[in-house]
């Protein structure tokens, strides 16, 4: 809010409109793709690069456990809304990220999930898509980090698929 207060009103109307400009260009980016699943609406918000700036401590570290160059750690996103996160992750130095327009659920169920060193996602939060999310992270065997409220850890199904922290 300081910072807002020293631009000038002719600069904030500038801001402003970029703003506009870049909303409605990540709207229409949406509206334009056929997914090949049920979409509610509700769920399909992308990421900001903020919240991924805060998994890059999690993603280095586990870069380094593997052996790996950041840029070289295969990052899977399962969730598919308008393919920002490919974007972000790689303006962040990683580079090898997989998030395409394809159904989870029968990626899982055909075996079809493809190879990656940890899962990162924000998924939808309606239905029982997080439920089914924590299932498959509990059998991976691969580090995940979820973008997610912190209520889903009070929920009933919460404690069996992940286990006590």
């Amino acid at each position: 809010k300081t910072s807002w207060k020293s631009f000038s009103k002719k600069e904030r109307a500038a801001i402003v409109d970029c703003d506009k400009q870049k909303m409605k260009a990540t709207v229409s980016a949406t509206v334009a793709i056929q997914h090949p699943f049920e979409v509610n609406d509700d769920d399909h918000c992308e990421t900001a690069l903020e919240a991924y700036r805060d998994a890059v401590p999690m993603l280095n570290r586990i870069a380094e456990l593997l052996g790996k160059k950041p840029g070289a750690l295969r990052i899977y996103d399962p969730y598919f809304c308008a393919g920002a996160v490919v974007k972000h992750l790689g303006e962040l130095g990683f580079k090898n990220v997989y998030n395409k327009c394809e159904d989870f659920y029968a990626a899982i169920s055909e075996g079809r999930v493809p190879a990656h060193d940890v899962l990162l996602t924000n998924p939808p939060y309606s239905g029982d898509h997080v439920e089914k999310l924590l299932k498959f992270c509990k059998g991976n065997g691969k580090p995940f980090l979820l973008l997610m409220p912190n209520y889903f850890c009070a929920k009933d199904y919460y404690e069996s698929e992940i286990g006590r922290a």
